[in-house]
């Protein structure tokens, strides 16, 4: 391998993919996330973690009048406001270091606890409420390699 060889692979991540799957789309407060993870590669190179990525962000929005004055007259237009903020943001390791080889194909399985006071899912005209969750191979020295955001929907218990 030459020296632009060697240079390049430190600022590209390894030829591999990571696919998340969930045994369903919705869960209640207070149940688990139950999901696998499939990481395929045609790279060959040492991570330093396979983890779970889980986010619940709040949007909201606000519509307020301004007084504009537009040439010698005052017209009022309308503004919207918005605001964003994360609930909850969380790491869950599913495994520590692997060594990852050309052809490697492995599945692996994670549960992640839901807290029974965490916020619920719902999109309404001016708030929202989305959880997202992603994994995440981490590799040390190089970009990590990323899944797709999965949205989540986590719902009040039905008693």
């Amino acid at each position: 391998m030459g020296f632009f060889d060697r240079i390049t692979k430190v600022f590209r991540a390894p030829n591999a993919s990571i696919l998340v799957t969930l045994n369903k789309s919705a869960f209640m407060q207070g149940q688990e996330i139950v999901g696998t993870v499939l990481v395929t590669s045609s790279d060959e190179f040492e991570a330093s973690e396979l983890r779970i990525e889980l986010e619940d962000i709040e949007t909201t929005k606000a519509i307020y009048y301004e007084k504009v004055k537009v040439g010698d007259k005052e017209e009022r237009v309308e503004r919207t406001a918005e605001q964003t903020t994360t609930l909850f943001s969380g790491k869950f390791p599913i495994l520590g270091s692997l060594n990852v080889i050309q052809g490697f194909r492995e599945e692996y399985a994670f549960r992640i606890p839901i807290s029974a006071n965490s916020s619920i899912t719902y999109y309404g005209r001016n708030a929202s409420n989305k959880w997202t969750l992603k994994a995440v191979l981490g590799i040390r020295n190089r970009p990590d390699i990323v899944s797709h955001p999965i949205e989540v929907h986590i719902v009040p218990p039905v008693y």
